[in-house]
């Protein structure tokens, strides 16, 4: 299936900056494209849910409609990648109102509500609310105990890609999330870290075993581009010491970086915030090919970053809450900036992480139209 997508690397062509989005949220791709749209971020979850609600064929229709807009709407963005949506596929056992779902069992129930005013679809109450610390060893050796590859996950891709090609997504570069490894990064797993490292360790070594069997899947399909990695940094940088990453994370990591070399993918490490301080172990000791959602207010500056990685691939760095927060001449000063000081750099230009709800449509097209005016310069 390699011919799908592009057959020509958007780093192969001289004198041009590719672009991309991760996500963008329902209302603005509908704004975007005139019509009711469901596209991205987690009002896509909230969509899906009450797409569910109304039963398996609303879903069906829900499903196939979803990747035919998403064509569309990177098209009308000129986006030359297009990324695979982050779904919230699990059907709710129950709808207590409008805004509001059950998910998974009556006695080990996760509940998750719908904020109209940020778009966020979260969990307000989930099986890890009593958890502590200690039972992370427990955890572990359960997860270890029923571990086994998914079979399903090779229909689950194939159906994907195949979707994207029956919406018209030739022309694209798909970058998949997938092969994602990492420590959660919440009050309960980072003291693991410290109090029960060997689970940790247990744990990231399933997480590798995961990523390796779905990196195999998509090799086998054609796809080149993973979106993988994980949340770990805030804008202070790492959430738990350079040290603790190189031990536990560095090895495995390299594992995965060393796949993608020989079998030549590009496996783009995720994640928000300030990584100065591992960054030399995703990208040289690991051999990670990219680094993604690449966080200008962090202080991941691109000319920075070109320097020091010559040959390493980014994706982002026009900060998201710019998008949502400024007026379009100010979008338009920064991405000409950007784009600046790119030059020479293999960098896909996008936002730094997803468009969120409510972001004005108008800074949206600002950041489009000029990229598309000043990309052809940006290697001159």
């Amino acid at each position: 299936m390699k011919e799908l997508y592009q057959s020509q690397d958007p780093f192969e062509k001289k004198d041009y900056i590719p672009s991309w989005g991760p996500a963008v949220a329902c209302d603005v791709a509908s704004k975007l494209l005139g019509r009711k749209v469901n596209a991205g971020t987690t009002t896509l979850h909230y969509a899906e849910s009450l797409t569910w609600s109304k039963g398996d064929e609303f879903h069906q229709e829900f499903e196939e409609k979803l990747y035919y807009d998403l064509v569309e709407l990177n098209k009308v963005l000129k986006w030359d990648f297009i990324r695979m949506p982050w779904r919230l596929t699990e059907k709710p056992i129950k709808q207590i109102d409008k805004f509001t779902f059950v998910y998974g069992s009556e006695s080990n129930p996760t509940i998750r509500k719908y904020d109209p005013a940020s778009g966020n679809f979260a969990a307000i109450k989930g099986p890890q609310d009593n958890l502590t610390v200690d039972d992370i060893p427990k955890i572990v050796k359960e997860e270890r105990k029923n571990f086994k590859k998914d079979v399903h996950l090779v229909d689950y891709y194939s159906n994907l890609i195949e979707n994207f090609r029956k919406a018209g997504a030739d022309g694209f570069e798909l970058i998949v999330s997938a092969a994602g490894i990492c420590i959660p990064p919440d009050n309960i797993w980072l003291p693991a870290t410290l109090l029960y490292p060997e689970a940790i360790e247990e744990y990231l070594d399933l997480a590798l075993e995961r990523a390796l069997y779905e990196l195999e899947i998509l090799n086998k399909l054609g796809v080149r581009y993973i979106a993988g990695g994980g949340d770990l940094a805030s804008n202070k940088g790492p959430m738990y010491s350079p040290d603790c990453f190189k031990k536990m994370m560095t090895p495995r990591l390299k594992k995965i970086g060393d796949f993608c070399k020989e079998n030549n993918m590009v496996y783009s490490f995720r994640s928000d915030g300030n990584l100065w301080s591992i960054l030399d172990e995703i990208l040289i000791k690991a051999g990670c090919q990219a680094y993604g959602e690449i966080d200008k207010n962090a202080g991941m500056e691109i000319d920075l970053l070109k320097e020091r990685y010559p040959e390493k691939i980014f994706f982002g760095n026009i900060p998201s809450a710019l998008l949502h927060n400024a007026n379009p001449e100010r979008v338009i000063k920064e991405t000409k900036e950007l784009i600046e000081k790119a030059k020479g750099a293999k960098l896909v230009l996008g936002p730094s992480n997803a468009i969120l709800k409510g972001t004005p449509v108008e800074n949206v097209l600002a950041m489009v139209e000029t990229l598309e005016k000043y990309r052809e310069d940006v290697h001159n």
